[in-house]
């Protein structure tokens, strides 16, 4: 009896063998009292990936949370898929997805060399599989929102900002709880905790504002910020052609003033939008309006064969936001030129920013400057998205 215990000390630390028994399955403990949290791939689709977890971890089955190993020590090895499942230094049969969970603060897994916080996941299908890293929300707007601000804006607005983006991460979220993952961090270049950079003014907002996020009707909805609105917003179901439930879009009287102080002009021919296009020629272009706010959604591209829909998003990636600033604009052809005269910045879609910074200066709070934009929408404390249904 006086070996049992070093015995099963031996065994947890050197725990990285797979637990096969059906008597050892456990469900997954981060499942317990979870907060809200974003699945972000992280690599895509990949024949194999160098897996390394330093420190205390459970694996599990990430299909039915049934515990596949316990370990202490540290890990590190090349994944690869097969018909037979996983591989990770030694075979896990039958397991096609994997979840590895740290048991505390210390323990760090590396996907390639790159550390990210929280649990990760591999799903294979066939030879290949994701990585998935999932993010609590609270993290996750620390890492993605300095991206989107170079500069700080005013502490209220900030704060405020800080809300709509929590409260587009529980939509998310909530909108694909049955799917795989969440977030394609390969498209916007997603990094780990140790490459993303934490700016002090944003991670203040993201703490002042903890789990504060809004609804409409019950539900947390796709919500965004504009740099300029030019005097409206637009729905966000219209301008991104996707059916939401969202807020009404509102009258701006404080962006409607001075526009022509933020009036912008391009200029580009007909052959440069022709091959940017992939078009042979452009013989004609047509806009397609959201006559309530003046936007535009989308354009028709003509050419003598063929004729082509751009959504405005596609568009302006194309031109470049630095050329065309908004989706507020008319356009004049003369000769083999086109030009785009507008207003504003942004896709003129949620909060204004411009008129967030002169409510804020005025000393309206975080809440008052949503108010104005969502009136409808209810604030809410929410820790995770369970909390919004009790």
């Amino acid at each position: 009896m006086k070996y049992l215990f070093p015995l099963i000390c031996i065994s947890t630390l050197v725990g990285g063998s797979f637990e096969l028994s059906a008597k050892h399955q456990t469900s997954d403990i981060s499942q317990i009292s979870k907060p809200a949290t974003l699945r972000v791939v992280v690599a895509k689709m990949v024949p194999t990936a160098f897996l390394e977890v330093k420190g205390s971890h459970h694996i599990y089955n990430a299909l039915d949370g049934s515990i596949l190993s316990r370990g202490m020590l540290n890990k590190r090895h090349a994944v690869v898929a097969g018909e037979f499942g996983l591989n990770w230094g030694e075979k896990i049969p039958g397991v096609y997805q994997m979840r590895i969970v740290p048991l505390d603060s210390q323990t760090r897994i590396l996907i390639n060399g790159v550390q990210y916080k929280g649990c990760l996941e591999i799903h294979a299908h066939e030879d290949k599989f994701n990585v998935i890293s999932e993010v609590d929300v609270e993290n996750f707007l620390k890492t993605t929102l300095p991206s989107y601000f170079d500069k700080a804006l005013d502490p209220e607005l900030m704060n405020a900002v800080a809300i709509l983006a929590r409260t587009h991460a529980y939509y998310i979220a909530a909108k694909n709880k049955d799917k795989d993952f969440d977030l394609d961090g390969t498209t916007f270049d997603y990094q780990g905790s140790l490459l993303s950079s934490h700016v002090d003014y944003i991670d203040h907002a993201v703490e002042t504002t903890r789990h504060a996020m809004l609804t409409f009707k019950g539900k947390p909805f796709p919500a965004s910020w504009t740099q300029d609105s030019a005097g409206k917003t637009a729905d966000f179901s219209t301008i991104f052609r996707k059916t939401a439930l969202t807020p009404p879009p509102m009258s701006v009287p404080l962006a409607a003033k001075n526009l022509e102080s933020r009036k912008w002009q391009f200029t580009v021919s007909k052959d440069t939008l022709a091959r940017l296009s992939y078009l042979d020629n452009l013989t004609s272009l047509d806009l397609y309006v959201d006559h309530a706010s003046g936007k535009v959604y989308g354009l028709k591209l003509v050419s003598s064969f063929e004729s082509k829909d751009i959504d405005f998003v596609h568009f302006q990636n194309l031109i470049g936001k630095h050329n065309l600033c908004s989706n507020q604009f008319t356009i004049t052809t003369k000769g083999d030129h086109i030009t785009f005269t507008g207003y504003g910045e942004g896709l003129g879609v949620g909060l204004c920013l411009y008129t967030g910074h002169l409510l804020a200066e005025k000393g309206k709070t975080a809440t008052e400057i949503l108010a104005s934009f969502f009136p409808d929408a209810e604030l809410h404390k929410a820790r995770s998205l369970e909390d919004l249904t009790r």
